[in-house]
């Protein structure tokens, strides 16, 4: 291209094309960006799933977080941490277990170490359990459950318990702690001239007890001098909401 100066020369001057993307380029660029988009959603669409699968199995599992109790020294060792969620996923056969001392089971929970977790037994049953810890107070399958703590849905049978006050076949002192849907069978015995001994609870402060019964013998010192409380289902009730218990000696 030509143009004249001022000065009268002509002079060249280069043509200047602005430069623009192909249509061949254009199009590149396009599936380019269309490819990262699907990559992006498809991206998105996997960690919902992910997301969404761990919240249903959280949802549909809750069981999951508790313990299960298959076995006597698994319901032994509860005692570990007497603040955890228990349920039994079969029927336990204590016969011929021993803590180590030639006296049976060790209760479960204390004086100074309370139960005060949760322990469902699903409907199954703990059949043959033997203490015999006739110096012990607060004996029971649970020797001392406390605040907070829930006892439901089994069944003890054939128990053979010993304990000198505080008795019970599945507790022997509960306070504040809450039982439903529970029965024992047997025997349980108090050896203190002071007693207090229940078929399924010894004592019971301040707790509830739903639902619950007692058949078998219950059974105190033999001195005359006795000042025991001996009675089938609970041995002394304290201000506590009792309904639907039974018992039957035999």
């Amino acid at each position: 291209m030509k143009f004249r100066h001022s000065d009268g020369e002509s002079r060249m001057i280069a043509d200047v094309t602005p430069i623009t993307d192909s249509p061949a380029s254009n199009s590149g660029s396009g599936m380019m960006n269309a490819r990262r988009s699907t990559q992006g959603r498809w991206l998105s669409m996997a960690v919902l799933a992910v997301f969404a699968a761990v919240v249903l199995a959280a949802s549909i599992t809750p069981a999951l977080a508790d313990t299960e109790i298959t076995n006597c020294m698994e319901l032994q060792n509860i005692r570990n941490d007497l603040s955890g969620d228990y349920y039994l996923a079969n029927d336990i056969n204590c016969s011929g277990f021993d803590y180590g001392d030639g006296k049976g089971f060790m209760p479960i929970g204390n004086l100074t170490s309370q139960f005060t977790g949760t322990f469902d037994g699903k409907g199954y049953k703990i059949t043959n359990l033997y203490i015999n810890r006739s110096s012990m107070n607060r004996v029971g399958l649970f020797g001392n459950a406390s605040s907070e703590s829930e006892i439901t849905n089994v069944g003890l049978e054939e128990v053979d318990v010993t304990g000198s006050s505080w008795v019970g076949g599945l507790v022997g002192l509960n306070i504040d702690g809450t039982i439903t849907n529970c029965y024992s069978t047997g025997s349980v015995s108090g050896s203190s001239s002071s007693s207090v001994v229940g078929g399924l609870v010894g004592s019971n402060v301040m707790g509830t007890i739903t639902n619950c019964y007692f058949t078998g013998g219950v059974i105190g010192p033999s001195s005359s001098s006795s000042s025991s409380v001996v009675v089938g289902v609970v041995g002394v009730v304290e201000v506590v909401v009792v309904d639907q218990v039974a018992a039957r000696r035999i």
